[in-house]
């Protein structure tokens, strides 16, 4: 975004701009195709349209960037969901969330600019009492396009907040599976540790040291221990 100033009177306009805009490269071509339109006015309505133009041009853009991702995070044109290792999975939700803010603020600079044209069109309208009816018509249909831009660009912001909601939630999704995974290994791991530092004390009365196959029948109980807690939380549903 960079500041825009006109001064307008009914033969001339001048802007007062300090970068140089795309949009009016555009501009005298636009003038060339409706060579009536002469003057002040006619050079003002001609900005404006191109500068509607690039702004549609821009959302309809991020609409397609953003059905775009929609695809990537649900996966709706995918009739069984590809499964990635978790660092893919992570790696692949950063990228989403980047596009996801990149795609925000580039809506939120279109809310800016539209604004700024929201605001200008009705005080050209108002307070220039030279224009043609062929201008005031010009300047009614940019408020109108203005309006529905902002009412697209609105529908957009309120699909931005969607698909970051969405991207959020799969991210604690995948955090609660990691940390379900953890949880299970570590209970599978408390009963072999209990056997295993119950038979390693150096006690002399340990019935079991003088057993024959006493190494054996620790290792199998060890092993039991294990599969146990396996098989119940594959029962479970746990993993």
């Amino acid at each position: 975004l960079t500041p825009l100033g006109f001064v307008l009177s009914k033969d001339v306009l001048l802007t007062v701009r300090f970068k140089h805009m795309k949009a009016f490269d555009k501009v005298p071509e636009t003038i060339s195709r409706c060579p009536a339109q002469a003057g002040g006015p006619g050079a003002l309505v001609a900005i404006l349209e191109v500068i509607v133009d690039h702004a549609a041009d821009v959302l309809a853009g991020a609409g397609g960037d953003l059905d775009c991702l929609s695809e990537q995070i649900f996966g709706t044109n995918h009739a069984t969901p590809r499964r990635h290792k978790p660092r893919e999975d992570g790696e692949q939700l950063r990228l989403v969330l980047r596009k996801v803010g990149r795609n925000g603020d580039l809506t939120s600079k279109i809310e800016d600019l539209l604004l700024g044209m929201a605001r200008t069109v009705p005080y050209v309208a108002a307070n220039a009492p030279y224009l043609e009816s062929g201008i005031c018509a010009k300047l009614e249909s940019l408020q109108r396009d203005i309006s529905s831009l902002n009412d697209y660009e609105t529908h957009l912001t309120d699909k931005i907040h969607f698909l970051l909601d969405a991207t959020l939630g799969l991210t604690n999704i995948d955090q609660n599976n990691i940390f379900r995974i953890l949880t299970v290994v570590s209970v599978i791991g408390i009963p072999p540790t209990f056997f295993a530092s119950m038979w390693g004390m150096n006690f002399k009365n340990i019935h079991e040291y003088d057993w024959t196959y006493g190494y054996e029948f620790g290792l199998f109980i060890i092993a039991v221990s294990a599969l146990i807690p396996i098989i119940w939380f594959k029962w479970r549903g746990w993993w």
